[in-house]
């Protein structure tokens, strides 16, 4: 039981840890969707979509 109690109080530390940066993370991510819309993404993957690219392999 002990086990336990010290996995969930390590992860909640873990997560604790990680909360800020993952909030950086998504705040910088919107903040890409908003200045570079999907288009501008499109057009700089060289025309590859992952849908095409993974029938391609079958």
């Amino acid at each position: 039981m002990e086990y336990i109690v010290s996995y969930f109080s390590e992860l909640y530390y873990l997560l604790g840890e990680m909360a800020p940066w993952l909030l950086l993370g998504l705040v910088f991510a919107g903040l890409l969707k908003v200045y570079f819309p999907q288009k501008h993404i499109d057009k700089q993957s060289l025309g590859i979509n992952i849908k095409e690219f993974y029938n391609e392999l079958d």
